[in-house]
């Protein structure tokens, strides 16, 4: 699924014309939901290809021309089938899950409103990615905190 998006990108950056990008990725969005479940396997493996895959489709919905699909959103009642993936401790994957709660949490026309519950759950969860040596990670939980904490 990761490649058939990036295919679907690549034409788009090719051809900003093409409609097939955008029905490529409204086919293939009702499968979002299921990676948020896959993240409870488990297998290591398993969890860090659904992280890839959710990550992929936000990226996929950032490029210009592809107009937002309902179906890619992040409920808070999926964040409780999330954070356990946290508790793998593979910077991958933690990696992946901030991102894409980070995107998720600023999204301008419906952002993902936290419980207080969660959002002090995944502050604490991001303080533990403050130090690490990947900035990029470091940065992203440096700003999912900001926003946990309002």
């Amino acid at each position: 699924m990761n490649e058939i998006l990036h295919l679907a990108a690549e034409l788009k950056k090719r051809d900003a014309n093409s409609n097939l990008p955008q029905e490529v990725f409204d086919s293939l969005l009702v499968n979002f939901r299921s990676f948020t479940k896959l993240l409870n396997a488990s297998d290591i493996q398993i969890v860090e290809g659904a992280s890839y895959n959710m990550l992929a489709f936000i990226h996929f919905s950032m490029i210009q021309g592809i107009n937002k699909n309902d179906l890619l959103n992040i409920s808070n009642n999926q964040i409780e089938e999330i954070l356990p993936a946290f508790k793998l401790e593979k910077a991958n994957i933690a990696k992946n899950l901030l991102k894409s709660l980070y995107w998720a949490l600023t999204l301008g026309k419906n952002p993902l409103t936290l419980s207080n519950d969660n959002a002090l759950e995944l502050s604490k969860i991001a303080e533990n990615y403050l130090q690490v040596e990947d900035k990029s990670l470091a940065n992203t939980a440096r700003e999912v905190i900001k926003i946990c904490k309002n």
